[in-house]
């Protein structure tokens, strides 16, 4: 169900969401920008179910009903004045996407609600010729159209589209937050509190790390190669680096589990900036081997001169 009560963080754009409905102030256009699993979808789609609803309409709340003929087709898919505007011919989305997915479907008057509402995921994706079409139905909008541009990089999109967008970024939301999110969905208490320290205020990430069983089988293994490393004499340094190997794939996170197991050990911020170099260099494609040992070597150096 899609419900703002029910979104865990993001409370001051909720409420500017809402305001704006309760006050008939809804923008054309809005840009919902963030990290991948922040829960940009998850807010346009909220946001375009209460613009539809038929209680909203009438005045009643700024929380869609639920019941209506507008949320319950909302909440099968079939809402027919809402419209998720897809790449058909690449992967990004291009001009003739927007012409046929937008500004002809802008010539008629929606079919049973307010407005039509066209949500566009990876909008920073789309090509300028993209965007520039767009941008003609943005500047001289039907009274009934309102866009919603998911975008990871607001810095991809062009100028002119931005000035004319209402930009909504979206922050981390609190550790609390996705812990209790995690609980009310039913995660085990015993990993929710886990799972949200390594979910770095994405939701999306904790309810993947949450079906991910793997992750915590790899969480155990790096956590017990860092208490070898403590253990071992400088020579013997290098033996935990088959550990780091096995989770080549996954490296960046199995170093974000070195990185926490430091930093709540209260360990030497020495430490922790040696794991955001070798993270650095390997997404630098430097070399795996060489990469790992030398930030082992640095971590174990610091141990013994600690």
């Amino acid at each position: 169900m899609h419900n703002f009560n029910e979104i865990a963080g993001h409370r001051q754009i909720i409420n500017s969401l809402q305001s704006s409905v309760k006050h008939g102030r809804v923008s054309h256009a809005y840009i919902f920008s963030g990290e991948a699993g922040m829960g940009k979808k998850l807010l346009a789609k909220t946001f375009a179910k209460t613009l539809q609803c038929e209680a909203i309409e009438t005045g009643e709340a700024c929380e869609p009903c639920g019941r209506c003929r507008s949320c319950l087709t909302f909440e099968s898919g079939n809402q027919p004045d809402v419209f998720y505007v897809k790449p058909t011919k690449t992967k990004a989305i291009g001009v003739d996407d927007i012409r046929e997915q937008v500004s002809e479907n802008l010539v008629t008057r929606p079919f049973s609600s307010a407005y039509k509402i066209f949500i566009i995921d990876h909008a920073d994706e789309m090509t300028a010729q993209a965007q520039n079409a767009l941008l003609k139905s943005i500047e001289e909008p039907a009274v009934y159209a309102v866009f919603i541009l998911l975008s990871r990089n607001i810095h991809l999109f062009l100028p002119t589209v931005l000035s004319r967008c209402v930009t909504y970024k979206l922050k981390p939301v609190p550790e609390p937050d996705v812990r209790a999110y995690l609980l009310r969905v039913g995660v085990p208490s015993a990993n929710a509190g886990l799972l949200s320290e390594y979910a770095a205020g994405s939701i999306g990430r904790a309810l993947a790390l949450a079906n991910d069983t793997e992750f915590l089988a790899m969480r155990g293994e790096i956590t017990k190669a860092a208490e070898k490393l403590e253990r071992a004499d400088l020579a013997e340094t290098f033996a935990v680096f088959p550990v780091f190997e096995k989770y080549k794939e996954r490296i960046q996170e199995a170093l974000d589990i070195l990185y926490i197991y430091y930093h709540d050990a209260r360990a030497p911020f020495a430490f922790m900036d040696s794991i955001d170099a070798a993270k650095r260099r390997l997404k630098q494609n430097a070399n795996f081997q060489l990469t790992i040992e030398v930030m082992l070597l640095d971590i174990k150096r610091g141990i013994t001169n600690g």
